[in-house]
């Protein structure tokens, strides 16, 4: 038989996909923004910008600097591929999904409780 009771757990739970899911969407548009100054493995600006552990801008600098080898790397294959926006569009679709089974047995038990 199954339960129809929304626990603490399931509301734990679905804040903390909900702040995961906000928290890499914003990494996303930085990351998106940051990626403007690069081209391929190169910052089209110096100093050097940055991906992790926040994304942020290389200076104004007008020379052309190297990236590190994990800019390069997260900026030709997980950027450029779109890869990053696929990942953050399918946590929404998680948390979404999480949040709509939990309104659901919230709505199933408010309507069983009335009869």
């Amino acid at each position: 038989m199954k339960s129809n009771n929304i626990g603490i757990k399931e509301i734990i739970s679905i804040g903390i996909i909900g702040f995961v899911t906000f928290i890499f969407s914003l990494f996303t548009v930085k990351a998106y923004q940051v990626a403007q100054f690069a081209r391929g493995s190169t910052w089209n600006t110096g100093g050097p910008g940055s991906f992790l552990p926040w994304p942020r801008e290389p200076g104004h600098l007008m020379i052309i600097t190297e990236m590190n080898p994990i800019d390069a790397f997260i900026n030709q294959l997980i950027i450029e591929t779109g890869l990053l926006a696929i990942i953050s569009f399918l946590l929404w679709c998680i948390f979404l999904f999480s949040l709509y089974r939990v309104i659901k047995v919230y709505l199933d038990k408010s309507n069983d409780s009335k009869d």
